[in-house]
């Protein structure tokens, strides 16, 4: 199921839904191996926006050929370097965790839009490791799995502005 589906669709797909949040527009499935999100268009009809969460040890593959649980930021970069897709990094901190987010159009379809989250909790190694350049240095989530995963209609994508320009280089 892609964005641009319609709610009913992902019911016929994945059945009834574990969750559902009116004053969100959102809903959730909880699958065995994957949580699967969906947040729809004002009038509730058209998904806008799909996220899923692999479950430890399991494996769900992405229309990007990416296996949340299985392949780390060093592969699915080196995945999208071989299919000459340029990504774009942000990491953000709130209180608590660090939040590397890379984004690209979806290998799958030009008009749709990948995000993959990777956290790390904050420590001042982590903290450390990011120097304190304009551009931060995001090398320390190349050994981490991926395991969070979204996608959505490209023209409504507004690149996200919380976090600083980072880079794994």
């Amino acid at each position: 199921m892609l964005p641009g589906a319609a709610i009913e669709e992902f019911r016929q797909a994945y059945g009834q839904e574990s969750k559902h949040m009116n004053e969100i527009r959102e809903w959730e499935w909880r699958a065995e191996d994957f949580n699967l999100q969906v947040w729809s268009d004002s009038d509730q009809k058209i998904a806008r926006s799909i996220g899923i969460d692999a479950k430890s040890g399991h494996v769900t593959a992405t229309p990007d050929g990416i296996e949340l649980g299985r392949d780390t930021f060093a592969s699915l970069l080196q995945k999208m370097k071989d299919r000459g897709v340029s990504v774009s990094e942000r990491i953000a901190s709130g209180d608590g965790p660090w939040i590397l987010t890379v984004s690209f159009p979806s290998v799958c379809d030009s008009s749709l839009r990948s995000e993959y989250v990777w956290i790390i909790d904050g420590s001042p190694e982590v903290e450390e490791s990011f120097g304190n350049g304009q551009l931060l240095r995001s090398n320390i989530f190349l050994p981490r799995t991926v395991f969070y995963y979204s996608l959505e209609m490209n023209k409504d994508w507004v690149e996200d502005t919380e976090g600083a320009p980072a880079s794994h280089e």
